[in-house]
C-alpha cells in the first residue's frame, strides 16, 4: 500500500443538489431497501420452511453478495464508459428492477427449495446491481458539503422502508401469508426504483486522459490513496459485523428466544425507528466533526449493541440492543460513503465503487457463511459474539485515518 501523503481528490464545492435530485435518490434507496428488507428478515423465514440447517441456509443467503464480487465492478466500469438517453447509472436501475420484481413474485408460490434457490440466484444478481448505486449517483449528483445531509434525507428513506417491512410487512406475512409481503415489495421495485430513476437527468461527466485499464491498474486506482484503502478495509470489516446480525436475527428471536414473528418485528423496528428520527439532524451535526471520530463512536454503540442483544432473554432486551445498533448504524450510513466520495476522482467513480463494493462483499459473504458453523441447536446467539469481536478490530482501524476536508476547514477557521 502507497504511503504517500493523502490528498483530496475532489474540489471543495460544485452546483448544488436541487429537491429533485434529492427526491429521486430517496425514492431509489427506498424501494431498493424494501427488497433488502426482505431479503434480510423474510428470505431465512421462508427458506427454513424447506430447510433447518442453517449452514444451508447461509450459504443460499450468501448469494446476494457472492454475485457483488461480479455485478457491481462490472456495472461501476460500464456505467462510467457508457452514456444513453436516459443517463449511465439510470438505464440499469430502469432495466434491472423489473427483473427483481419478476423473481420476487415467483419465489414464494415455487414447491420446491431448487426452484426458490433459481430465483433467488436470479433476485440477488439483479439485487446487486442496483445495490450500492447510491454510492457513485451521490459522487456525481451531489456537491460533497451538501452529502451528509443528503445522505441523511436517504438514510430516512431507506429506514422508513426497513420499518415498514419490519412492522407492517410482518403483521402482513401473519396476516396474508408471505406472498403479500414478497408482492409488495416487487410493486416497490417498479415505482420506486425503475420509474424514479427516468427523473434523475444525470449529466455527461468530463473524463480525464488516464492509461488503459487493466488488473494492475484498477487494483492500483484503489489503493494509491492510503485513506480511501483504509476506508475499504473498514467497510469489509463493517459488513462481516452487520451481517453477521442482519442475516440471522430473524432466525435468532424467534427460534432462539422462541418469538413470535410480530413480536420480532416490533421490537426489532427500532433499527429503523431510531434512524428516521435523527438522521436529518444528525447529518448536519457530523459534518462539523471529524468524521473517522464520528465513526469511531459508531462503533463503540454498534458495541454496547452486541453486548445487549447477548444478554437478552425478553422483547425489551432486544428492542435495547435494536436502539444502540440504530444509532451506531445511521452514523455510519450518513459518514461513510459522505467520506469515501471525497477520495475518489469523478470520472471514475462507478470503478472504484464497484471496487469498494468487492471489500463489503467479501465482508458480507464472509459473516453469512462462517457465522452457520457455530450455531448448534438453532442457538444463533453467537452473532453477538461474532459481530462484536469484528467492530473491535474495526474501530482500531478508524484511528488510523483523517478527515482532510475538517482539517481544511479548521485551518481555515483559525487564518
Amino acid at each position: 500500500m502507497s504511503h504517500t501523503t493523502p490528498v483530496l481528490l475532489e474540489p471543495a464545492t460544485r452546483e448544488r443538489a436541487g429537491l429533485r435530485i434529492m427526491l429521486v435518490l430517496c425514492s431509489l434507496l427506498f424501494g431498493i431497501s424494501v427488497t433488502e428488507g426482505v431479503s434480510n428478515n423474510l428470505l431465512p423465514l421462508t427458506l427454513r420452511r424447506f430447510t433447518e440447517d442453517p449452514r444451508l441456509i447461509g450459504l443460499i443467503l450468501a448469494i446476494n453478495p457472492a454475485f457483488g464480487f461480479i455485478a457491481q465492478p462490472l456495472v461501476g466500469l460500464l456505467s462510467d464508459r457508457i452514456w444513453t438517453p436516459i443517463g449511465r447509472r439510470a438505464f440499469f436501475l430502469i432495466t434491472a428492477a423489473p427483473v427483481v420484481a419478476i423473481s420476487l413474485v415467483l419465489i414464494p408460490v415455487c414447491p420446491a427449495l431448487w426452484q426458490i434457490v433459481v430465483f433467488v440466484v436470479i433476485y440477488q444478481f439483479f439485487e446487486d446491481i442496483l445495490y450500492g448505486s447510491d454510492h457513485p449517483l451521490v459522487a456525481d449528483l451531489v456537491p460533497p458539503e451538501q452529502r451528509t445531509f443528503v445522505m441523511g434525507l436517504m438514510v430516512v428513506s431507506g429506514q422508513l422502508a426497513t420499518l415498514f417491512v419490519l412492522r407492517a410487512g410482518m403483521k402482513m406475512v401473519e396476516a396474508h401469508g408471505e406472498q403479500a409481503l414478497y408482492y409488495t415489495a416487487a410493486a416497490c421495485q417498479i415505482l420506486f426504483v425503475s420509474g424514479a430513476a427516468f427523473f434523475l437527468k444525470e449529466k455527461p461527466v468530463i473524463r480525464e486522459a488516464r492509461p488503459p485499464l487493466s488488473v494492475k491498474r484498477y487494483l492500483h486506482d484503489i489503493r494509491s490513496s492510503p485513506t480511501l484503502f483504509r476506508l475499504a478495509i473498514a467497510l469489509f470489516l463493517s459488513a462481516v459485523q452487520a451481517n453477521a446480525i442482519s442475516g440471522f436475527i430473524a432466525l435468532y428471536a424467534t427460534k432462539t428466544l422462541m418469538m413470535a414473528k410480530s413480536g420480532f418485528g416490533d421490537a426489532w423496528s427500532a433499527t429503523a425507528f431510531i434512524p428516521l428520527i435523527f438522521a436529518i439532524p444528525l447529518g448536519w451535526i457530523v459534518e462539523r466533526f471529524p468524521k473517522q471520530m464520528v465513526l469511531i463512536v459508531s462503533g463503540a454503540l454498534i458495541l454496547c449493541g452486541c453486548a445487549a442483544g447477548y444478554a437478552t432473554s425478553s422483547l425489551t432486551g432486544l428492542r435495547v440492543a435494536a436502539i444502540f445498533l440504530g444509532f451506531g448504524g445511521v452514523m455510519q450510513g450518513l459518514t461513510f460513503k459522505a467520506f469515501m466520495t471525497e477520495y475518489i476522482p469523478r470520472d471514475i467513480i462507478g470503478q472504484i465503487s464497484g471496487a469498494i463494493n468487492i471489500f463489503y462483499a467479501v465482508g458480507r459473504t464472509l459473516a453469512l457463511v462462517l457465522v452457520p458453523w457455530f450455531v448448534f441447536n438453532e442457538d444463533y446467539r453467537v452473532i453477538w459474539i461474532f459481530s462484536g469481536a469484528v467492530c473491535v478490530v474495526y474501530i482500531a482501524i478508524m484511528f488510523t485515518i483523517r478527515d482532510l476536508r475538517y482539517e481544511e476547514r479548521r485551518r481555515a477557521r483559525r487564518a
